[in-house]
């Protein structure tokens, strides 16, 4: 739900000759991300597990490394919604201001 609306919002604001440069960027970020927070979450399990070999860990250790990784990532969640809340309004507001457009 959210990617099409975030591609149409971006790419609607683009002009048309930036929209292919527009839309890699896009994709670029997307993969960047999904790279960078799988490898961050993955060693915040492993190292919240306690041991060197995750392979050898307790099941207490590992409830408690998952434990860990859902709370930061529960935490990420609330900081990302507070900031998308807090510069959505803001955006809205300079959108409305912004002459529109010319078709050429």
């Amino acid at each position: 739900m959210f990617l099409a609306a975030n591609n149409t919002g971006i790419l609607s604001a683009t002009p048309a000759e930036r929209r292919g440069a527009a839309s890699g960027l896009l994709g670029l970020s997307r993969n960047l991300g999904l790279v960078t927070g799988a490898s961050v979450l993955a060693a915040l399990f492993a190292a919240a597990s306690g041991v060197a070999e995750v392979a050898q860990a307790s099941p207490e250790a590992l409830t408690s490394a998952l434990r860990v990784t859902f709370l930061a990532t529960a935490a990420l969640l609330v900081a990302a919604t507070l900031l998308a809340v807090a510069t959505g309004h803001r955006t809205s507001k300079s959108r409305r201001a912004m002459p529109q457009a010319t078709a050429r």
